[in-house]
């Protein structure tokens, strides 16, 4: 994480100012000195968008750490179906929490920027189309997390570094090609991130099913989320679709956020994915 933020620092202004010289229309509205923009743009970026990115991961960032002593013994005497039940349990709580979340932060980007900073109009409005990008990354970063753990846990630490250098070149190339496209500019930072952590996630989990001899049930562990995910976004927005012209960003974007979390719960219920005593055990 802190090597893509360095390849952002040393990427993005530069990038900018092409962006700006090749079509310096795309940033007139924003209301910024051309000669100041590109730092602005890059800060408004790193300060709301990215801040927001690395909630989720931050939380989620724990069921990796839980499962480190269980997976490791489980490893040491080769118990398989042990090591089966505790990958699958990891990477589904993990996607349990992280796929509504990363979608909801897609769907509602410029409505949760506008609530946290409601003041910082100017900054909102260049941050808020990166941040709908990064919401699939929130997913992506959030199951590389644990399963960097998992890898560790058996053995397997080099794996992580190896990974990560690959996402980051990723990362660095998506930036020198992405952000110079003045239609595109500080988005591009986004997508690259996107693809970055799409490419670490789906190597990682590859290397863990393929050290440890496992076979992810794929539909429950992530199609059953996903899908319940995607109905949760689309229930947030319809509710703060229908509430805004009579409570207000800030009420409605909070109701809109509680009605789509109990269509997630309901939907994980349905195809049974969770049981009626674990969505008891959530509240």
């Amino acid at each position: 994480t802190n090597l893509t933020s360095l390849i952002d620092l040393g990427t993005i202004t530069r990038s900018l100012n092409t962006a700006i010289e090749k079509g310096p229309e795309y940033f007139i509205g924003i209301g910024v000195p051309l000669d100041e923009m590109s730092n602005f743009i890059y800060g408004s970026f790193t300060g709301l968008a990215v801040t927001i990115f690395n909630l989720v991961p931050s939380f989620t960032n724990m069921f990796g750490k839980g499962i480190l002593p269980n997976l490791a013994e489980a490893w040491s005497i080769k118990d398989q179906k042990r090591i089966k039940k505790s990958v699958e349990s990891v990477i589904l709580v993990t996607g349990l929490v992280a796929i509504p979340s990363g979608l909801g932060i897609c769907a509602l980007a410029r409505e949760i920027l506008q609530f946290l900073y409601a003041s910082r109009t100017s900054e909102v409005l260049v941050s808020y189309q990166s941040l709908a990008v990064l919401g699939v990354g929130v997913v992506l970063l959030a199951l590389t997390t644990p399963v960097f753990a998992m890898l560790q846990a058996i053995g397997r630490a080099d794996l992580p570094v190896k990974i990560m250098l690959i996402g980051v070149a990723v990362k660095l190339i998506g930036n020198l090609v992405l952000i110079p496209i003045p239609e595109i500019n500080i988005v591009g930072a986004g997508i690259s991130t996107m693809v970055c952590y799409a490419v670490i996630s789906v190597i990682s989990i590859k290397c863990l099913c393929k050290e440890t001899g496992v076979k992810l049930n794929i539909g429950k562990i992530f199609f059953q989320p996903l899908y319940a995910g995607i109905l949760c976004s689309l229930g947030a927005v319809l509710a703060y679709s229908f509430l805004i012209s009579h409570l207000g960003n800030r009420l409605s974007l909070l109701a809109g956020i509680g009605f789509g979390g109990l269509i997630y719960l309901f939907s994980l219920y349905l195809l049974d994915v969770i049981t009626k005593k674990q969505i008891k055990s959530l509240f």
